[in-house]
């Protein structure tokens, strides 16, 4: 393999001549570019240019024409490759895929962990707190108690949209 160029210069110019023969005569070439075009092309143009290659592996092959009208028997060949840019590799694209998929799946455990410890914690405050009266502002649960008549009412915190409210009458 002649050469390797990355995606911002996937664009060349090839220059050619034919060796030992004057800039004045009327020497036609053809070329082809296989792995893009397999068809030849004639030109009298000694510059040729590709634009815009998609990643690819790549052979310029150029013959001349003589005044006789007989092609040389030997070709110029010149082989290259376009690489791939990094946002379209493999590697790249599966990244973009698995990041989200992996950020949300962790996003939602931690979530339901979070739902579990509050809910363990609720559990655990009403076998310790069965009687209204053993209740105080030193609750280790973030929130708050307020008693009115029979109804007691513990505010509990949390990160959900609103707080949650725990509503009992004591006997």
């Amino acid at each position: 393999m002649g050469m390797s160029s990355g995606i911002r210069s996937n664009s060349f110019i090839a220059r050619f001549t034919l060796l030992n023969v004057p800039r004045g005569n009327a020497v036609i070439f053809r070329y082809r570019l296989a792995g893009a075009n397999q068809s030849w092309t004639e030109t009298t143009q000694r510059e040729l240019q590709f634009a815009e290659l998609a990643p690819g592996t790549y052979r310029l092959e150029v013959e001349a024409q003589d005044r006789s009208g007989i092609w040389s028997g030997e070709r110029a060949e010149f082989a290259f490759r376009i690489l791939t840019p990094w946002y379209s590799s493999w590697w790249f694209l599966s990244l973009c895929v698995f990041t989200p998929v992996t950020l949300t799946a962790g996003g939602v455990r931690l979530r339901m962990l979070h739902w579990k410890q509050l809910a363990r914690k609720c559990r655990r405050g009403r076998k310790t707190h069965a009687q209204p009266t053993s209740l105080s502002p030193s609750i280790s649960a973030p929130g708050s108690y307020s008693t009115r008549g029979s109804r007691k009412t513990f505010s509990l915190f949390s990160s959900a949209p609103g707080p949650i409210l725990i509503i009992w009458n004591s006997n």
